[in-house]
């Protein structure tokens, strides 16, 4: 199983393809077709609706992108055109047919992880600028389609290039004053980038490989030996973060239990300093009523309420430790 991860730019009104009069897709032709319009979905025999993911509804895209392309400039500070792209549309598939998810709780489990996984890689790359996630199952093997925007900056300079890798790193080298073919070749590396990056966060993790067995120029054996090695990676990956859960919530445990043991260790030193003030205190207090007469045994009976409240409120803190213990919390300490 190798992966398959793409991303392409497109415009509110499709350029003219080269040496043609026809145009290429828009940016309305793409979600026509991510939303199982009629007109252009003739490929799938029983279209559904796609499932959204993450963000938008797909069909409010067009209107979102004409809206920030309509106030926008180009790095000329020329009004943006028409076919200028505004917005990344991107798809990456599972390679393991619809039926089989139907059919096999275990293999609809590595789906969604691997789903979830795209996804949280996803934001990693574009933050905000990731507008709407959604998945289609209505073809033979699921896949998921995204689309990135670009926020309109305040000088209202709108490029492709801000959430393109190959577009940015071609724009980087013509202003390094790199020529055409090492603008190219700027491009390519970045997009070969973004490919290891998509299997490093998320492919290698779920087994798949790099590259397909054409693109490699491999054998049969070779290529089932290197399915076999993705697929032992995947299991090795999967063990050590089990692994690495256990031992962090051991330490975990063990690091609570040791602040536990030292609260109640500061909190029996405080107690026994506390006391043995107040027994200091008892005592210079009995020596002055001793030598006050009268008045002092106004003083006397004035401390002796005093203590009995002092033990009503450590009574109430005993029924209290003992609630909480009841429920298996311990008192915060002081801090």
């Amino acid at each position: 199983m190798y992966q398959f991860f793409k991303i392409e730019g497109y415009a509110p009104k499709g350029a003219h393809k080269k040496n043609s009069r026809h145009r290429k897709p828009s940016i309305g032709d793409i979600v026509a077709e991510l939303v199982r319009a009629p007109h252009a979905c003739s490929h799938v025999s029983t279209p559904q609706p796609p499932l959204i993911l993450y963000g938008c509804d797909p069909r409010e895209i067009p209107a979102m992108a004409i809206a920030r392309a309509s106030g926008a400039f180009d790095k000329r500070g020329h009004k943006l055109r028409c076919d200028s792209p505004v917005a990344v549309f991107g798809v990456a598939t599972w390679p393991i047919p619809c039926v089989n998810l139907d059919a096999d709780p275990a293999e609809r489990e590595k789906y969604l992880a691997w789903r979830g996984d795209l996804i949280d890689v996803l934001k990693r790359m574009w933050g905000i600028d990731l507008v709407c996630v959604a998945e289609h199952t209505d073809e033979p093997y699921p896949h998921v389609h995204f689309c990135v925007m670009p926020q309109l900056p305040p000088d209202r300079r709108l490029t492709i290039a801000a959430v393109h890798p190959g577009h940015r790193a071609a724009s980087d080298a013509s202003k390094a004053g790199r020529n055409r073919k090492e603008q190219k070749q700027a491009y390519k590396a970045a997009m070969a980038g973004l490919q290891d990056r998509y299997y490093l966060e998320v492919g290698a993790k779920h087994g798949l490989t790099r590259l397909g067995p054409r693109r490699q120029r491999l054998t049969r054996n070779e290529w089932g030996d290197q399915k076999r090695q993705a697929r032992a990676l995947a299991v090795a990956r999967e063990k050590y973060a089990k692994d690495l859960e256990v031992a962090a919530k051991r330490q975990l445990a063990e690091l609570l239990a040791a602040i536990e043991r030292n609260t109640e260790l500061e909190v029996a030193a405080a107690k026994a300093a506390s006391d043995e003030r107040v027994s200091k205190i008892k005592q210079k207090a009995a020596g002055y009523i001793a030598r006050l007469g009268k008045l002092g045994q106004e003083l006397q009976s004035e401390l002796e309420a005093k203590e009995r409240i002092i033990a009503c409120k450590d009574d109430e803190n005993a029924a209290m430790k003992a609630l909480l213990a009841h429920h298996g919390l311990s008192p915060m300490p002081a801090i």
